[in-house]
């Protein structure tokens, strides 16, 4: 939570706690840099856990940070959704939908679907004033069921394709084109445009590593490994060998 500290200016008065501290970093570092991929996507999926189950337990179970400053004066009260929710719930969501490509987008829209109904249920039922305080925080809390869709589809993407154990099919496919986006290095990305492939008529557009970017040319053979994913949401990678 961000704890106000009252006599100081609103630049200085917010502190962040552990978890909020925690989450930001991790979260920045999954989204800058995304090594090690799979412990940073496991300790971001469960901060939001730790930290609601830590406010239930201690009888007040909240997910907003209700600030009341005073500076020069006057008073100011804010509410907002509690960073260590906000931040890994974006992280999670572009960390994952921007590392794996999807072959079967309404499965995925299915299985996302099922898990934001099963989250809000249970915050619905831990979360007893959520219904009789909706109306007088109305854009508090549609913020925070945002948070939750980003969240659930984040989590339930990244689990189906990082702890897929399924066996996978193999197509040979060809490097038409290469290309790289015109970021800064360390947020560039590379993608490949690659011929035909399974069920695919039509030229296909794949994300990959900067490896796979300077090893293939144009012309090069490849092969497309399509997964089943670990709640049978299709998932492919493009591999050299």
């Amino acid at each position: 939570m961000i704890n106000p500290n009252k006599g100081d200016s609103i630049f200085t008065a917010w502190k962040l706690d552990t978890l909020d501290s925690i989450a930001i970093v991790l979260s920045l570092w999954f989204g800058y840099f995304r090594y090690p991929f799979e412990p940073l996507f496991c300790a971001l999926a469960c901060i939001p856990i730790i930290g609601i189950t830590r406010s239930i337990s201690k009888g007040n179970a909240t997910f907003d940070n209700y600030i009341k400053n005073i500076s020069s004066g006057d008073s100011m009260d804010l509410n907002i959704v509690s960073l260590y929710i906000l931040s890994v719930s974006i992280a999670l969501l572009v960390g994952t939908f921007t590392s794996f490509e999807c072959d079967n987008y309404y499965a995925l829209a299915i299985a996302g679907a099922i898990c934001f109904v099963v989250f809000v249920f249970i915050l619905f039922i831990t979360h007893k004033d959520i219904r009789g305080a909706f109306m007088l925080r109305s854009k508090l809390y549609i913020v925070f069921i945002l948070c939750i869709l980003f969240y659930s589809y984040g989590l339930i993407y990244g689990l189906n394709c990082l702890f897929d154990l399924t066996k996978h099919e193999r197509y040979k496919t060809k490097i038409i084109s290469l290309y790289r986006s015109p970021s800064e290095q360390r947020l560039r990305k590379y993608f490949a445009v690659i011929s035909p492939w399974g069920e695919h008529k039509s030229n296909t557009e794949i994300a990959i590593p900067p490896e796979q970017y300077w090893l293939f040319k144009e012309g090069d053979s490849a092969y497309l490994e399509l997964h089943e994913g670990l709640f049978e949401i299709p998932w492919y990678n493009l591999n050299d060998e």
